[in-house]
């Protein structure tokens, strides 16, 4: 007779288990860039917490690491299936809607760092003017909805101990 031993894992030890996956898909990208004779330095993490990797001179993003290893279509593939599963705004409608306003609010941030680069790169400082207090009200919002998100998950997090 056989015996099934069930071991359930608790949550943190799936999403490490993820992590670690996603991990090793960075670290593959990072070599087949190594083999391909492009110069590739250790992952680094800039000042808005973002990693990023030197390939070549030039820092590239995760996903760009990705892209310049295979392509964006599969780069875009393990983003997104990464994304799904860790990704709770499934969990209830007030999680969703939180989600929601976070999305939109750093898609504006994204949106007017990108115009703060454009304007930096034309000397047009007329323009940075304007854009400095708009970003830093744009950079307090999503930190005070991303704040409601992790309170927010919290909720869930101790409903479930």
């Amino acid at each position: 007779m056989l015996l099934f031993r069930v071991i359930l894992w608790p949550p943190f030890l799936v999403r490490a288990m993820k992590k670690q996956g996603y991990e090793k898909a960075y670290c593959d990208a990072r070599e087949v860039l190594y083999n391909r004779g492009k110069k590739v330095g250790g992952p680094q993490r800039g000042s808005v917490g973002i990693r990023y990797c030197s390939v070549d001179g030039l820092p590239l993003t995760d996903r760009d690491l990705m892209i310049e290893a295979w392509g964006e279509s599969l780069a875009d593939e393990i983003l997104v299936e990464l994304a799904e599963r860790d990704s709770p705004q499934t969990c209830c409608p007030q999680a969703g809607r939180l989600w929601r306003q976070y999305s939109d609010v750093t898609k504006r941030n994204l949106n007017m760092l990108i115009q703060q680069h454009v304007a930096a790169s034309r000397h047009d400082s007329g323009t940075l003017t304007q854009l400095a207090p708009l970003l830093q009200q744009a950079a307090e919002c999503r930190w005070q909805i991303r704040r409601s998100l992790l309170d927010h998950a919290a909720t869930h997090t101790s409903l479930a101990a």
